[in-house]
């Protein structure tokens, strides 16, 4: 069974204060899995944003559902494992890392991975009048059975973490392969 669970914050240009950054650290990072038994593939994507107080609202798909929603590149493999790639993601801030994507890591039956990213966009195409947001994203990936705390009490096998300074700054690509 595959499954991936996105948490998305997302906040306004007025949300980057210090108070502001306070409430955001306090959205969980990974949320309990609903019941989804019998699926081969399920995308849990949660979202807290800013104009609704950073309520998680969320959604669950399945199938070829989850298949398109996912923001993620799966390829299984023969010997049960997974391959896990990132999609290019087309964001105002960084312009370069995010641009391509590439391969993030590959999980053996039973392995979790984890990807972490943040980036700034324009919620309106003129350039003249730009309307900015902010996110961040905690993206999970099991090749394991479900359950619901699976994401909540199991440390990842592999963690990659591109955050980077939304207001300007270099960005800094961190891998780390947890032993158990």
């Amino acid at each position: 069974m595959l499954i991936v669970q996105r948490v998305v914050t997302r906040w306004s240009p007025a949300g980057r204060g210090a108070a502001a950054a306070t409430r955001r650290r306090d959205v969980p990072t990974a949320h309990p899995l609903p019941d989804v038994a019998g699926a081969a593939l399920v995308f849990h994507d949660v979202h807290a944003h800013e104009s609704d107080g950073y309520r998680p609202s969320t959604r669950v798909l399945t199938g070829e559902d989850a298949a398109a929603a996912v923001p993620l590149h799966l390829q299984p493999r023969d010997d049960g494992a997974v391959a896990v790639r990132r999609q290019p993601l087309w964001v105002a801030y960084p312009r370069g890392p995010l641009a391509n994507g590439r391969h993030l890591f590959v999980l053996a039956q039973g392995q979790l991975g984890r990807y972490q990213l943040n980036f700034r966009g324009r919620q309106t195409q003129c350039r003249c009048a730009p309307v900015w947001f902010y996110e961040h994203w905690v993206v999970h990936v099991a090749n394991a059975p479900a359950r619901p705390d699976l994401f909540l009490a199991t440390p990842p096998t592999y963690s990659v973490d591109e955050l980077t300074h939304l207001y300007g700054g270099a960005t800094t690509i961190r891998r780390n392969r947890n032993r158990r």
